[in-house]
C-alpha cells in the first residue's frame, strides 16, 4: 500500500512491504496506525509474522524489529525469550516462534509515540536455510507524519539545510587555504623572475660601463634568459605536483578514515545455565563493542568489511559439570572449547584467528557431548572477545 502527503514532492512512502523468504513462506511487517497525528495517536503498533509450513518454522532462529539504521529495538529468539535495552520503559513486546503451521509473529508496541518515533522499521529474521547456513531476511514499513505536523518537517529540513552550508563552508576555506599557499608560492617564483630580471639590467649596465665585448655579452644573455626560461619552467612542475598532491592527499584521507575505525568487542556472561546442543550461546553483558559489529542480543558478530579478524573464547564450566562449546563462521567449525572438573569448576579458553568477507557470521554455538552442559558466568569468568587484526 502507498500513501502520499499533500507535500508530494517531499514525502511518498511505502506503508507495507510483504517478502518472500523461501519454503513457501513470507514475511511480513504492518503498522498501525498507518501514520502518526501529534493529536490523535497515543500507540503505534507494530507486527511482524512470518507464515510457512512447521519445516520451515523449525528453523528460525531469531525475530528482530528495529527503526532502520539502529540496534534493535526488541529481538525474539526461539527458545523464547525477548530482550532489548530498556524497551520496557517506552516499548511493550510480545511474541513466539511457532514449530506447528500456526504463524510466527513479533509486534511491538509504543507507547505515548512522538515524531521522533516515526520513520522507516524493519523486521529481520535469522534463519537457516536448506543447506544450514545463517540466512538473514528482512522487511520495512514506514511510519510517516500526518498532513497536520508537515511543519515538523519543514524544520528538520531547513536544519538539515543549515548544517550541509556550513560543511560546504569549512570545504571553501580549506580550499581558500590551498589556493592562498599556491599564490605565496607564485609570489616568490614572480619574486626570482624579477631578480633576475634585475640581473639582466645590470649586466647590461655593466656591459656600457666596462664596453666588453659583444660576444661575451651575448654568451651572458644566452645563459640567463636559458635560466629564465628553466624558472618558468620550473615554476610550472611545481603548480602541477601541487596538484597532484592535493589530489592524493583526498585519496589518502578518504581511505584513511575508512580504514582507521576499529573493530573490537568484549562481552561477559553473568549468569549459570544448562545448555542445549545447538543453541548460540548469548554473551550479553557489554564490556567494549567498538564498530557496533557484535549485537548482545542474538550472540552473533557480523563482520562489516573482509578483513583478519581475532577471536578469543573463555569459559568456566559448573562445579563437577562440562561444557563444549564451537566457535563457528557461518556454518563452519573453526575453534571448540571444551572445560570439566570431576571436583572444581573448570576454566578453559580457546583463541582463533579468522578471515572473514563482509556481512559474514561468527558465533559461538554449544556442542553437546552429554546432556550435562553447564556454564558458570558470574564475575566474568565466561568472556567472549573479538577485534580485527587487520583489513584485507
Amino acid at each position: 500500500m502507498v500513501a502520499c502527503s499533500t507535500l508530494s514532492l517531499l514525502i511518498c512512502v511505502v506503508i507495507v512491504t510483504g517478502y518472500t523468504i523461501g519454503y513457501g513462506s513470507s514475511l511480513h511487517l504492518e503498522a498501525s496506525p498507518e501514520s502518526f497525528n501529534a493529536m490523535v495517536t497515543n500507540q503505534l503498533d507494530l507486527t511482524c509474522t512470518a507464515d510457512g509450513p512447521s519445516y520451515w518454522a523449525n528453523k528460525v532462529v531469531t525475530l528482530e524489529i528495529m527503526k532502520m539504521g539502529e540496534t534493535p529495538i526488541v529481538v525474539l529468539s526461539n527458545d523464547g525469550a525477548l530482550r532489548g535495552p530498556n524497551w520496557k520503559d517506552k516499548f511493550e513486546a510480545q511474541g513466539i516462534i511457532r514449530k506447528d503451521a500456526v504463524k510466527t509473529f513479533l509486534k511491538l508496541t509504543i507507547k505515548q509515540p512522538t515524531t521522533e518515533d516515526t520513520g522507516t522499521y524493519e523486521c529481520l529474521m535469522y534463519s537457516l536455510d536448506e543447506s544450514y547456513k545463517i540466512k538473514e531476511s528482512k522487511v520495512t514499513a514506514n511510519v510517516p507524519i500526518a498532513n497536520e505536523d508537515m511543519t515538523v518537517i519543514v524544520r528538520y529540513l531547513l536544519n538539515r539545510i543549515s548544517t550541509l552550508e556550513r560543511n560546504d563552508n569549512e570545504r571553501i576555506n580549506l580550499i581558500l587555504d590551498q589556493r592562498s599557499t599556491i599564490r605565496d608560492l607564485s609570489n616568490l617564483l614572480k619574486n626570482q623572475t624579477e631578480l633576475t630580471k634585475h640581473q639582466v639590467s645590470q649586466l647590461k649596465e655593466t656591459i656600457k660601463q666596462q664596453n666588453i665585448s659583444t660576444m661575451e655579452a651575448n654568451v651572458q644573455m644566452k645563459q640567463l634568459k636559458t635560466q629564465l626560461v628553466e624558472l618558468q619552467e620550473d615554476y610550472s612542475k611545481v603548480l602541477e605536483d601541487l596538484r597532484i598532491t592535493q589530489n592524493q592527499t583526498s585519496h589518502f584521507q578518504d581511505h584513511f578514515d575508512k580504514e582507521s575505525s576499529p573493530i573490537a568487542f568484549s562481552f561477559g556472561y553473568n549468569n549459570v545455565n544448562k545448555f542445549k546442543s545447538g543453541q548460540t550461546l548469548i554473551f550479553s553483558e557489554q564490556i567494549l563493542n567498538l564498530g557496533g559489529a557484535y549485537n548482545g542480543m542474538n550472540g552473533m558478530f557480523k563482520a562489516p568489511r573482509d578483513g583478519l579478524y581475532v577471536f578469543h573464547l573463555m569459559a568456566l564450566s559448573h562445579i563437577n559439570e562440562q561444557i563444549t562449546i564451537d566457535l563457528k563462521s557461518n556454518d563452519q567449525t573453526v575453534a571448540t572449547l571444551y572445560a570439566r572438573d570431576t571436583h572444581h569448576a573448570d576454566q578453559s579458553s580457546v583463541s582463533t584467528v579468522v578471515t572473514l568477507k563482509t556481512g559474514d557470521i561468527l558465533r559461538p554455538v554449544v556442542k553437546s557431548v552429554s546432556d550435562k552442559e553447564y556454564l558458570e558466568g558470574s564475575d566474568h569468568y565466561s568472556v567472549f572477545t573479538g577485534y580485527l587484526l587487520k583489513s584485507l
